[in-house]
């Protein structure tokens, strides 16, 4: 639980959000809000490392709590007047490491709860993240197949688009 905890307090993540053709506070009159559909996708880092896998050429490589890949959807809403939006999604974030006699991986579905401040193209975000289902899992050929399931989590996310 604890490793959750700092990964997603002190991870960076960089979103891109594909459904932003143009800045939704540049199209619409004024007084109205902007309510909108949010596809993401973003590369993420941080946290404690929660499993090492020794290849047999004395490679090696870790999975942690804060790594790598992280795609999701949600909503965006956005006051025409205002440059602050807030943006709930639902995501899937993971790691894994995969080698010839089996693998690694590291998966839960984090809730993103962010305000943003937008400035021209760029967006700022901060906000809460709760984890829920975070599990490692293990399957190699000369070992049992192994879960381990952790407490969900919650913490803080800062974002940049």
């Amino acid at each position: 639980m604890h490793g959750i905890w700092r990964s997603s307090l002190l991870s960076v993540v960089l979103v891109s959000p594909l459904a932003w053709a143009e800045s939704p506070l540049q199209s619409t009159p004024s007084n109205e809000r902007v309510v909108r559909g949010v596809f993401s996708a973003a590369v993420t880092d941080g946290g404690d490392d929660l499993a090492k896998v020794q290849f047999k050429n004395a490679d090696s490589e870790k999975i942690k709590a804060g790594g790598l890949l992280m795609v999701g959807a949600g909503v965006l809403v956005a006051p025409s007047d205002s440059p602050f939006s807030y943006q709930l999604t639902l995501n899937y974030h993971f790691d894994s490491i995969t080698a010839k006699n089996g693998d690694a991986s590291f998966d839960r579905m984090p809730i993103e709860e962010l305000v943003f401040y937008s400035s021209g193209k760029h967006r700022f975000g901060a906000g809460l993240t709760h984890h829920l289902s975070p599990e490692v899992e293990f399957d190699f050929d000369d070992a049992p197949h192994e879960t381990v399931e952790f407490d969900d989590a919650t913490g803080a996310v800062i974002e940049y688009n």
